[in-house]
């Protein structure tokens, strides 16, 4: 079980480092705001971007993290480390 858990953990390693790479400044900021609760309305106006913009990063950051929701998303960030405590 043990080994089970240590590939799982280093997949997700992988994972993180690959998409880390991945991601843009901005899609990290987005992806930040959403861990921490905000709606896009929210994010558009403290990132002073449109909200078209918001969506379209959150679309983009849902297809990067096979996500169907942009919650999924950010939770898939946490787990892969690409997102400090919040």
């Amino acid at each position: 079980m043990g080994t089970v858990v240590a590939l799982k953990n280093h997949l997700y390693e992988e994972q993180g480092t690959t998409l880390r790479q991945k991601l843009s400044r901005r899609e990290t900021e987005v992806l930040l705001w959403i861990a921490r609760g905000k709606s896009n309305q929210d994010i558009s106006t403290i990132l002073s971007i449109s909200p078209h913009t918001v969506d379209t990063f959150c679309r983009r950051l849902m297809q990067k993290f096979d996500a169907t929701s942009r919650t999924t998303a950010a939770v898939r960030a946490a787990q892969w480390g690409l997102l400090p405590a919040v």
